[in-house]
């Protein structure tokens, strides 16, 4: 089948439901059962469908909603994350938009589904990573965008905290102060190895630091859930 013939009928067919449902998923106008909407959402993959012209044009006045893609580890738990995640509701709400929250652990699978259905008029994401799957996302649906955090790769509007300097001072000064031996509270392991910016800019700054002080400075991770207390200094 030539893709450009491909209908709602035959995404119906393949995915097993009546063409209706085919259009509220597309849509976002019904709520949709997950399994419903993954079957749909196969279906539009495999045959390559691209909805008409006037189709787009029903779907294209805005939801005044924007998709916060915040990804979770389940036990895990940063209080900034939610510091985070407040300010930009706040900040939404200002503009008169809702906000709706997503914490899928790789965050592609459902910026992908809120991007095809549209059901935000935009993303802000959250833990950005060093060349973060979800840019591609939303380059390749031209999905508008921006991302709390800085990812060099990515031509999106983006803020962010100068981890790398923050970490470093506090070496310096902790070394200022006549402590030799500095223990440094990094980010979480899983953090770390999802190169998430935060994490790498962290352990940056306290290797420029330890080079600058000959301070010794030992990383150890932050446990993904509150531990005992370590002692910082010596």
């Amino acid at each position: 089948m030539e893709v450009g013939m491909t209908t709602i009928k035959d995404v119906a067919e393949r995915a097993g439901v009546a063409p209706s449902t085919v259009s509220y998923v597309l849509s976002g106008s019904r709520k949709i059962s997950e399994d419903t909407r993954r079957a749909v959402q196969a279906a539009i993959d495999e045959l390559g469908y691209h909805p008409r012209a006037s189709a787009r044009t029903l779907r294209s006045a805005r939801t005044r909603v924007l998709a916060l893609a915040a990804p979770r580890v389940p036990g895990a738990y940063r209080a900034i994350d939610g510091r985070f995640a407040i300010d930009v509701t706040d900040a939404a709400r200002v503009h008169g938009y809702d906000v709706l929250l997503m914490t899928d652990g790789d965050g592609v699978g459902g910026l992908r589904r809120v991007a095809r259905s549209r059901l935000a008029d935009a993303a802000v994401l959250m833990a950005v990573e060093d060349r973060d799957p979800r840019v591609e996302v939303l380059r390749e649906l031209g999905f508008p965008g921006a991302l709390l955090g800085h990812d060099d790769h990515a031509a999106l509007p983006w803020t962010d905290l100068d981890w790398e300097a923050a970490v470093a001072l506090a070496v310096r000064e902790t070394a200022a102060a006549g402590h030799r031996r500095i223990l440094f509270l990094s980010s979480a392991e899983h953090e770390v190895a999802a190169r998430r910016g935060y994490a790498l800019h962290g352990l940056d700054g306290a290797r420029r630091a330890t080079v600058e002080t000959g301070a010794d400075v030992r990383v150890t991770p932050l446990p993904p859930r509150p531990g005992r207390p370590h002692r910082a200094a010596e």
